[in-house]
């Protein structure tokens, strides 16, 4: 059995899970940031195994390449 990649969410113990499964990081940034725009969130982007239940109870946080990634055009 292969291991399918990671998909990225955004994920907060009070918000909950946005519900999206997004192949990037920067597609899951964008979906938190259009969410905080219309009112409070505490969701962050996380990375969650592609074959993992869905909607994730939690998620992987995200190493050093995804993070460059997250921020890499953020301004």
């Amino acid at each position: 059995m292969t291991k399918r990649p990671d998909v990225y969410t955004t994920l907060g113990q009070e918000c909950g899970c946005c519900g999206h499964r997004h192949e990037t990081v920067r597609e899951a940034r964008r979906c938190v940031e259009d969410y905080r725009r219309r009112e409070y969130s505490d969701r962050i982007v996380v990375a969650v195994a592609a074959d993992a239940p869905w909607p994730p109870a939690e998620g992987r946080l995200l190493n050093d390449a995804e993070l460059t990634e997250l921020y890499a055009d953020a301004g």
